[in-house]
Order: C-alpha cells, then sequence, then structure tokens
C-alpha cells in the first residue's frame, strides 16, 4: 500500500534537475507516489519514469500556491514536499513514516538538513534546521507554536512528512515564494504536535541559483512579515488569548529586520547569522 506522495514543483531552469530528484525519491525504501507540478514552465520536462503523475498549470505561481494545487492530487495519509534541486537521504521517508504511524497525535515528523553544494559534493552541518530549541520544548505543543510565531524555527519542505488531512486543515502553504514555509509551520504547530529528529534528511542546496539561495531585498521581508502575521491572526485555530501577542509580534519582527539589513547587504547562506526565514 502506497502511503507517502512526495510533491515536487518546477519550471524553466530547475526542470534541469527534476530527472536526478526523482531517480533520488524513488531510490527510497518506501513505496511513493510523485506528483510533479509543473509551474507553466518555459521549457520541456525531462523524460520520466512511468507513474509519476505531472500536473500542468497554465499560468505561472508562487512555489507556495504550486504545491497547495498539488494537493488535490495526493491520494495518500501522508506527504513531503521536495525541491528540484535538493535530495532526501537514503531512509529518509521510511524513517518520516515509521514516526508518524507512532505518533496519531503529531501532524508533521521533521529531521534536520545538511547543507550541500552539488559542485563541489561538499556537506556540512547546520544549527538552523531546525533551530536547537525545538526539540526541548516540542513537547509543550503551546510553547512551540508560540516560538513558531516568533521566528521560523523547523524546515517543512525536502525534510519532513506531512499528514494529508492537517496539510489541507492548515490551508497549506503561504501564496509566496519567501517564507512560504514559515506559514504552513506555524499553522500546523497550532493545530497538534510536531516531533522533531536529529537524524538527517535532506541535502540542501546553497549554491547560487538555488531555490532559496539568492538575493532578496527588505521590501521582500517586509511584505513576507506582514502576510505571516495577516494569515496568523485570521487562523481559527490560533487561540483567543494568543492574538494579544500581536502589537508585540510586529516590533519584534521589525526588529529582526532591522539586524538583518543593519549592513546593507543580505547574505543567503543559512549560517551566515542574518538569516531568519529560511
Amino acid at each position: 500500500m502506497t502511503e507517502i506522495t512526495v510533491v515536487i514543483p518546477v519550471w524553466d531552469s530547475y526542470c534541469e534537475k527534476l530527472a536526478g530528484c526523482v531517480d533520488d525519491v524513488l531510490r527510497q525504501d518506501a513505496v511513493v507516489e510523485i506528483v510533479v507540478v509543473d509551474n507553466a514552465s518555459e521549457v520541456p520536462l525531462p523524460q520520466l519514469p512511468p507513474g509519476v503523475r505531472v500536473v500542468r498549470l497554465d499560468e505561472r505561481v508562487s512555489v507556495g500556491a504550486a504545491r497547495n494545487l498539488a494537493v488535490a492530487e495526493v491520494r495518500t495519509p501522508y506527504v513531503v514536499f521536495a525541491d528540484a534541486d535538493d535530495r532526501l537521504l537514503p531512509g529518509t521517508l521510511s524513517f518520516l513514516l515509521e514516526t508518524l504511524r507512532g505518533r496519531p497525535d503529531a501532524v508533521a515528523a521533521v529531521t534536520k538538513q545538511v547543507l550541500w553544494d552539488p559542485e563541489t559534493g561538499e556537506r556540512s552541518s547546520t544549527s538552523r534546521s531546525p533551530r536547537p530549541i525545538v526539540y526541548g520544548i516540542a513537547p509543550f505543543r503551546r510553547l512551540l507554536a508560540l516560538c513558531a510565531m516568533r521566528f521560523n524555527i523547523f524546515p517543512i519542505v525536502g525534510c519532513a512528512a506531512v499528514r494529508t488531512e492537517a496539510m489541507r486543515a492548515s490551508g497549506g502553504f503561504g501564496d509566496a515564494n519567501l517564507g512560504e514555509d514559515w506559514e504552513l509551520c506555524a499553522a500546523l504547530a497550532w493545530r497538534g504536535k510536531i516531533v522533531f529528529s536529529r537524524r538527517p534528511g535532506r541535502l540542501y542546496a546553497v549554491v547560487d541559483g538555488s531555490l532559496w539561495h539568492r538575493s532578496h531585498d527588505r521590501r521582500a521581508f517586509e511584505e513576507q512579515y506582514e502576510r505571516f502575521r495577516l494569515r496568523l491572526f485570521a487562523d481559527p485555530a490560533v487561540p483567543r488569548w494568543a492574538r494579544l501577542v500581536r502589537p508585540l509580534l510586529a516590533r519584534l519582527h521589525g526588529r529582526d529586520l532591522d539586524r538583518i539589513f543593519r549592513s546593507g547587504a543580505y547574505d543567503p547562506r543559512p549560517d551566515a547569522g542574518a538569516a531568519i526565514v529560511e
């Protein structure tokens, strides 16, 4: 029985990375379905193995919206979202499945990311994905949810499995190309427990031109933070008492932006010290 679906959005130059990503997923020791979202790409997709379903969009949408549209195609109880330029480490999917089977109270299971240079093959660890604090506060669901309002403290793309039912109930990713995963993480944290493992699960590409490793100006971050707060405080899963922190949260997010852009530049490397959102 197939229990898990891997969703991979692609467009333009990322299409050339798709075949490697799909092959990597198929080498996992778990039976999976794969849904590729062709996000109105201007270049053709590579030849894909039989059974891979392709959802073709006629107009380009944000990466968050592309992932959300694919959820309608998911027929399994669990879903994983992958980027075409990253790679799953061996055994990741079976580990995530086993974790969620044993934790009916959990809405998601999360492993660690490993920074990866696909050109040199160099790998390095990172203390940011997820942030170390999550391992201590994860048993306290509301505390974790409050921290997820303050920072993007754990990754959800490439190294996490989510219950499809919880994914749909949460409203999915944000309709954006920056911080879209943070919106989903915060929504999930108010809906159930998140299980964290120190096991590495994903090779996270950090070379220039990767999905995340690109420049973002301050205006893009300001819009992202504002969008995050608007969605968060409109979420019925957020209790009334938690909504009282909205003015404080806006000030704290403003301080984050001042710190990130104090030098007038922004380094998108995950361990550069400035990055808040991944």
